[in-house]
């Protein structure tokens, strides 16, 4: 496939995306005829987020839309999501170029007038070109569109008005859940003994009775660990109309919008610098975040599993049953209250739902290549283009699929590698040090302490005996700061701030230490607690 079909491909698929996220509402659960109309009035008022930019859509594009989705689109294409994607253009390869000064003076209407439609611009152009006589070319408003759009012109972007918010709440449960995540706490890394590793809570809550279908934390914020979320909230509280979720990588990914799609899942994207819109999960992040995170940090859990265990217990015990200041009940109450039927998804079919997908092509040879591995199918797909779909950390079985049906279960000839390249972050080994650059850091290590064992000498018994080496004043830094462990960044600052302040008394930088603990506390980041000490250890060295 060339680069710009793949282009025209990835684009198409935005723009079904994008159509499947107007019309979910529709689409997602039973409707009476008034409840539709209601709907349908609602969706076109609003503005949707469109790969060339927000617009409106209309009534007649929403009812025409659902039709596809629900009973395929004439003449070929199926029912569901396929069915959305845009057609063909009959004058594909010819240009559509408007004149530059024709797009200037539309620009200066634009301008005038943010709020002027695009009809009443071309009405305006072709009032301006009868009275100079001009001959204007056909204009279409989408063409048009594309251009304004093209220039920054658009009225969402020249409109500069306040903007005003007030609360809401979904009606039932399982209408909107809120999808965001945090910074957790460190824990000791897995793998590599003494040293320590930040993890991540991600979660979701379910906006109206404020119940949690399921969070947790682990050591990345890639998409496979959102997945892994939504895949357990799916399971535990059923599938919810809407998820309303920031504008972060993970939310975005194109295997996030292709998994929410095939849920049947609303996908509504909060509006940037907008953090009033999230303002549920946000709120529960900082009751997390107050409420449980100091007693993870006294609880003594070493790893993931033991603090899942532990939070998961808060959730039942504490949170769920704790009532809620804004509804009065606890969020448990209100979730086993409501009459609102569930739509869950039997299990076997969430495995297939939340397989990674990706488009090959048949060689020659009968077989196709996936992150290095070479998978042998049927003859009849040579040459064909092809849809597999596979686990992204098991790729020892993918499924095959031909025009979106399915073809066969196959395996790799040679399994070279198990785990899809875009499903772990990359990591660039470092090349191994040479002999000269160990032989620089010996002899550096070396002088430094002959230096620190030349002062020690000069000085008197009773202050020698008050001076931190080099493995006390770590000691007292974890010791003072309540630390369980220094990282690997807070090392090096302590080891560049003693090379270049020592000798350091060792009661001076205890008094200097507790002082600003008491004053700030001890969650402060390792170079205000140094600022500090090289201040005092300055002032200590001018008196002297």
């Amino acid at each position: 496939m060339s680069k710009n079909k793949q282009q025209r491909k990835v684009l198409a698929e935005d723009v079904a995306m994008a159509r499947y996220s107007v019309i979910s509402p529709l689409v997602c659960r039973e409707m009476t005829a008034e409840e539709y109309s209601e709907e349908v009035a609602r969706v076109s008022a609003a503005v949707h987020r469109f790969p060339d930019g927000p617009k409106r859509v209309s009534k007649r594009n929403v009812r025409r839309w659902c039709a596809y989705y629900k009973k395929g689109r004439p003449p070929a294409s199926e029912p569901g999501f396929d069915a959305l994607l845009p057609a063909v253009r009959s004058d594909l390869g010819q240009t559509r170029v408007l004149d530059p000064g024709l797009i200037d003076r539309a620009v200066a209407l634009r301008e005038e007038a943010p709020n002027r439609k695009t009809s009443r611009i071309i009405t305006l152009l072709e009032s301006q070109a009868k009275e100079r006589g001009e001959a204007l070319p056909k204009i279409s408003e989408s063409t048009l569109n594309y251009h304004l759009r093209a220039r920054g012109a658009t009225r969402h972007k020249l409109r500069n008005k306040s903007r005003a918010f007030r609360r809401y709440e979904h009606s039932f449960r399982n209408s909107c859940w809120q999808g965001d995540w945090s910074n957790g706490i460190w824990l000791p890394h897995p793998t590599q003994p003494g040293k320590m590793r930040q993890c991540f809570l991600h979660g979701f809550i379910d906006d109206k009775t404020r119940y949690i279908p399921h969070a947790e934390f682990y050591f990345r914020q890639t998409l496979p660990c959102l997945e892994d979320c939504l895949r357990k909230a799916v399971l535990k509280g059923g599938v919810p109309e809407m998820t309303y979720v920031d504008n972060g990588p993970c939310y975005q990914a194109r295997q996030f919008k292709l998994l929410t799609g095939r849920l049947g899942i609303h996908l509504v994207y909060a509006t940037e610098f907008c953090p009033e819109g999230k303002g549920k999960i946000e709120r529960w992040i900082q009751t997390v975040q107050q409420d449980f995170f100091q007693e993870a940090e006294l609880s003594g859990a070493t790893t993931l599993s033991e603090l899942n265990v532990f939070f998961w217990a808060w959730l039942d015990k504490i949170y769920h049953a704790r009532k809620h200041t804004s509804t009065g009940h606890s969020p448990k109450e209100l979730w086993e209250g409501s009459s609102q039927k569930i739509r869950y998804v039997p299990p076997e079919k969430l495995v297939d739902i939340f397989l990674w997908e990706e488009e090959r092509t048949v060689d020659k040879s009968g077989t196709f290549q996936l992150d290095g591995n070479r998978y042998p199918v049927a003859e009849q797909l040579v040459r064909e283009k092809i849809q597999v779909r596979f686990d992204p950390f098991d790729l020892e079985k993918v499924r095959v699929y031909h025009n979106g049906v399915f073809v066969e279960v196959v395996s790799p000839e040679k399994l070279n590698s198990q785990t899809y390249c875009k499903a772990m972050p990359r990591r660039h080994d470092k090349a191994a040090p040479l002999e000269s650059s160990k032989a620089f850091r010996r002899q550096l290590s070396s002088d430094y302490k002959e230096r620190v064992q030349e002062t020690m000498a000069g000085l008197p018994r009773d202050i020698s005996d008050g001076i931190l080496v080099e493995r006390g004043f770590y000691e007292l830094l974890k010791t003072t700061l309540a630390r369980h462990e220094l990282g690997v960044f807070e090392k090096n600052l302590a080891f560049e701030f003693f090379q270049k302040y020592a000798p350091i008394s060792g009661e001076l930088a205890e008094n200097t230490l507790r002082a600003m603990v008491v004053e700030k506390g001890n969650r402060l980041h390792l170079r205000h607690y140094l600022r500090r000490l090289q201040e005092a250890v300055a002032a200590a060295k001018g008196g002297q």
